[in-house]
């Protein structure tokens, strides 16, 4: 995506162990050590327990939600590579709650 085209570096699936900040933030992970000028942390809810040790916590709200999966009656249909969006209802008269979908790629043929 466009966070890629900018110059970013996605490392999925690796279980961050130790941050160290400074001008050079050094990250290690269960897959090795990183060093960057930036970082992005996706973290979640488990955020403030990951940035404890730094003495930096968020005024995080955490809340669950949720998450259905509908089968696509044809596949392929709301694929990413369809151009099918994301979208986000934050308000409206047919919720009073958020409501997002995503395209079929985590789970193809399921729409989120």
């Amino acid at each position: 995506g466009q966070f890629q085209k900018l110059g970013g570096v996605i490392r999925d699936k690796e279980k961050v162990t130790d941050i160290t900040p400074g001008p050079v933030v050094t990250v290690s992970t269960s897959a090795g050590v990183y060093r960057t000028k930036s970082l992005v942390i996706t973290a979640g809810p488990w955020a403030n327990k990951l940035l404890s040790h730094i003495g930096l916590q968020l005024p995080l709200e955490v809340q669950k939600i949720n998450v259905c999966y509908w089968k696509e009656k044809v596949p392929g249909t709301y694929d990413v590579n369809k151009r099918f969006p994301c979208f986000l209802l934050t308000e409206g008269e047919e919720s009073d709650r958020h409501i997002y979908g995503l395209p079929s790629n985590e789970y193809p043929g399921l729409v989120k």
